[in-house]
């Protein structure tokens, strides 16, 4: 995946995991940038699948992955993607410059899920999943 820019963003203080880094304002498509396997939240339901599939991740697709998680009760996908098509994702998403999700896979799922549920009723796209706001961290910088 390509590096995502920040131009013209100015970096805002943020504190992340207790340490304050710099995070860069930006408006993001959904397909600019990946789920973290390794989040703590997702975690189990993604050991599950892969015991369930005798798949890795990486041999699944996004689609299937969603389904998997919109199917367990605990994440409440259907209500939070309701919500985002209705309002937009209100709480930006933390991302890597290189793409990858550190805090919001929750809202990133849902937001999967929502794409999935409108391509399946042959709707257009909701423009929320197109204008996601993220905060970018950039690699190797600290504040």
């Amino acid at each position: 995946m390509p590096k995502i820019s920040t131009p013209n963003s100015k970096a805002q203080t943020k504190l992340f995991h207790n340490e304050r880094i710099n995070v860069y304002p930006r408006i993001l498509s959904l397909k600019e940038f990946h789920f973290w396997p390794d989040n703590n939240r997702t975690l189990f339901t993604f050991d599950r699948l892969r015991r369930l599939t005798g798949k890795q991740l990486s041999e699944l697709s996004i689609d299937e992955i969603t389904q998997f998680v919109a199917e367990q009760d605990i994440h409440k996908l259907q209500v939070l993607a309701d919500s985002i098509g209705r309002n937009g994702v209100q709480v930006p998403l933390t991302i890597r410059d290189d793409g990858k999700l550190l805090d919001g896979n929750r809202r990133y799922f849902a937001c999967q899920w929502l794409r999935m549920q409108s391509l399946e009723r042959g709707q257009a796209l909701p423009e929320t999943l197109s204008q996601i706001p993220v905060e970018v961290i950039l690699a190797g910088e600290r504040v």
